[in-house]
C-alpha cells in the first residue's frame, strides 16, 4: 500500500491515528492525575486514599502510553515515522532529567519553596523572633522508629528552624540510642527533645505550635508572676475541657509567665509581686473589700486584663467604668457574621477591623479574631489625661440587643429594636490611666469564651489574647504572631476545619479534575481533526 493510500484512510493510517489518540489520552490523563495527587499530597503534609489512587492512576497511564509508543515504534515500516517518534521519547527523558537535575541543584544550594497550602513549612513570626534571640545554641534531636512516614515533615520542619539560626538538628532512630529513651522518656517515634543548655523538654507532637512553645519555655526561665481570680466563679484554668481555660495556662507558662490562683473575693490587697492580675469573667458578686483591693492595685500602677460576659454584674463592670471603660449591658448582634455552631446569624462577631496600637500589632483585615457572644465597650475619659482606645471592633453594622433569643429555631438574623441603627462596636479596649502611682494598663475584652479552650486556637484569638498580656506588662518585644495549624498564611474560618480541607481535597477536586481531562481530551481531538 502507498503513502498516499496512507493519507486517504488506508489500513495502516487507521491504526496508526488511533495508537497516537489513546497515546495522547493516557499521557493527559496521567500528567492531570499524578499532578493533582502530588500537590494534594503537599498541601496536606500527609497521603490519604485520594493522593494514593490518584499516584497509582497517573503512574499507570504514564506507564501505558509509554508502553504503547515503543510498540507503534517496533511496528513501523516507515522511517519517517521512527524519527519523530524518537524525538518525542527522547524530549520526555530530557524532560525527566532536567526535572530531577533542577531538585537536585536546588537541593545543593539549598534553595527551597514552600508550596503547601498555608505555607506550611515557613516559620511564624513567633518562631522566627524567638529562635533569632536564643542566649545560647539550642539542640533539636528528632527520634524516630524506622518507616515512620512522619518523620519526613518533621524534619523539614527542624532543619527549616536551623537555617540561619544558632540550632542544631539530629535525627537518631530509636533503636540505636536505648540511653536516650530512658533518659527523655520517649514514648513514641516522631518526637523531639529541645536541649537548651542543661535544660530540656520533650516534644511528642512536633508542630510548628508545640515547638514554638516548648523552645520558648526553655528560654524565658525569669518567670513574671501572674494572678488569676478565682472562687467567683470565673473560668477554672485546670479544666481541660472545651469551657476550661488550661490552654491560657499553659500559653502563659510557655511565654514567660508563672500563673498564681488568687481567690480576691478573700483578698485584701493584690500581691506585690503581682506582674499583672487577670479576672476571667467572675460570674459571683465580689465583695466590697474585693473591689477595693482591685481599685487601689490599678491605682498604683498595676496592670489588670479583664474579660468580661453580657449579663453578668460582678461588680468589676462597676470599676472599669471607673476608669473609663463600660461593658454595655445586652449582647453584640454583627450581621456581618453568620451562623456558627448552632447559634443564629450575628450572635458570635468575627472581627477583622483593629485600630493601630501594639495589642493588634501583625492584625490586619485578613487575620480575623472570633468573639462567641461577646458584649459591647464603650469609652469616657474619667480623667483629661487618661489614654483610652478601641482596638478591636464589629463591622459597621452591628447593634446592641438587650435581650436576645438566642434559642431562636429559625435560625434567621433577629432584627435590630426600634430606633437603633447599625454602629461600630468596641469589642475590645486597652487605657492607660494615672492615679496615685506611675500610669496602670487595663486591657478589657467584652467575651471571656476568646480565651477558653475551645476558642483560643481559633483563627488570631492566641494573638491577640497573648498580645494584650504582653502590652499590659510592658513586654511589648514578646508581641508577634504565632504558629498555626495550617502554616504561616493561614486561610480564614471562623473554627478550625481541618477535615473540611482534607474533604476538599479529596471530592472537592474531583469536578475541576474532570473538567481539565475533559477540555484536554476535547483540545487533542481538534488539533488531530
Amino acid at each position: 500500500m502507498s503513502r498516499l493510500d496512507d493519507r486517504r484512510g488506508g489500513p495502516h493510517f487507521t491504526r496508526t491515528s488511533k495508537d497516537q489518540s489513546v497515546i495522547g489520552a493516557l499521557t493527559l490523563v496521567g500528567v492531570i492525575a499524578l499532578g493533582f495527587g502530588i500537590l494534594t499530597e503537599r498541601a496536606l503534609g500527609q497521603s490519604s486514599l485520594f493522593v494514593t489512587s490518584h499516584l497509582v492512576i497517573g503512574g499507570s497511564c504514564l506507564i501505558g502510553a509509554a508502553v504503547l509508543a515503543l510498540l507503534r515504534i517496533g511496528r513501523s515500516q516507515q522511517p519517517a515515522l521512527r524519527a519523530p517518534l524518537l524525538r518525542t521519547l527522547l524530549g520526555l527523558i530530557l524532560a525527566l532529567a532536567g526535572a530531577v537535575g533542577v531538585y537536585g541543584a536546588a537541593a545543593w544550594l539549598d534553595i527551597r519553596f514552600d508550596w503547601t497550602f498555608e505555607g506550611q513549612f515557613e516559620l511564624a513570626e513567633a518562631t522566627e523572633s524567638i529562635l533569632r534571640a536564643l542566649p545560647e545554641p539550642l539542640e533539636l534531636s528528632l527520634y524516630f522508629d524506622a518507616g515512620d512516614p512522619r518523620i519526613r515533615n518533621t524534619r523539614l520542619l527542624l532543619e527549616e528552624m536551623a537555617r540561619q539560626n544558632d540550632v542544631t538538628v539530629r535525627v537518631r532512630e530509636i533503636d540505636q540510642h536505648p540511653s536516650d529513651e530512658d533518659r527523655y522518656g520517649l514514648g513514641s517515634s516522631n518526637s523531639v527533645v529541645a536541649r537548651l543548655g542543661e535544660a530540656w523538654t520533650l516534644v511528642d507532637r512536633p508542630t510548628e505550635g508545640a515547638l514554638f512553645s516548648a523552645i520558648s519555655g526553655l528560654v524565658r526561665q525569669d518567670k513574671k508572676v501572674v494572678y488569676i481570680t478565682v472562687g467567683a466563679g470565673e473560668g477554672d484554668l485546670e479544666k481541660t475541657d472545651e469551657g476550661g481555660y488550661s490552654g491560657l495556662f499553659i500559653a502563659l507558662e510557655s511565654e514567660g509567665y508563672l500563673p498564681r490562683p488568687l481567690p480576691l473575693a478573700l483578698a485584701a490587697e493584690i500581691p506585690p509581686d503581682a506582674e499583672a492580675l487577670l479576672t476571667l469573667a467572675p460570674r459571683r458578686r465580689l465583695p466590697a473589700m474585693a473591689l477595693t483591693a482591685l481599685q487601689s492595685y490599678v491605682e498604683a500602677g498595676g496592670r489588670w486584663v479583664a474579660f468580661v460576659e453580657p449579663e453578668v454584674d460582678s461588680g468589676i463592670e462597676s470599676l472599669l467604668a471607673h476608669f473609663g471603660i463600660t461593658p454595655e449591658p445586652g449582647f453584640i448582634i454583627d450581621p456581618a457574621s453568620g451562623p456558627i455552631e448552632g447559634d443564629p446569624p450575628g450572635y458570635n462577631p468575627v472581627a477583622s477591623a483593629y485600630s493601630k496600637h501594639p495589642v493588634t500589632r501583625g492584625l490586619e483585615s485578613n487575620r480575623m479574631t472570633f468573639f462567641r457572644g461577646a458584649r459591647a465597650l464603650s469609652l469616657h475619659k474619667a480623667q483629661p489625661d487618661d489614654r483610652l482606645r478601641s482596638v478591636v471592633h464589629t463591622s459597621g453594622e452591628a447593634w446592641i440587643d438587650p435581650a436576645p433569643d438566642r434559642d431562636n429555631p429559625s435560625m434567621d438574623l433577629p432584627a435590630p429594636p426600634s430606633g437603633v441603627s447599625g454602629n461600630y462596636q468596641t469589642l475590645v479596649a486597652v487605657g492607660e490611666v494615672k492615679r496615685k502611682g506611675p500610669a496602670a494598663r487595663i486591657v478589657v475584652f467584652g467575651d471571656a469564651d476568646i480565651a477558653s479552650n475551645r476558642s483560643l486556637t481559633a483563627l488570631y484569638n492566641l494573638d491577640l489574647v497573648m498580645n494584650a498580656i504582653h502590652w499590659a506588662t510592658e513586654q511589648e518585644s514578646a508581641i508577634s504572631i504565632r504558629p498555626k495549624a495550617g502554616g504561616r498564611q493561614l486561610v480564614q474560618f471562623p473554627v478550625p476545619l481541618q477535615s473540611s480541607l482534607q474533604a476538599f481535597y479529596g471530592v472537592g477536586l474531583l469536578v475541576p479534575e474532570c473538567l481539565l481531562i475533559l477540555g484536554g481530551l476535547v483540545w487533542l481531538r481538534q488539533r488531530e481533526a
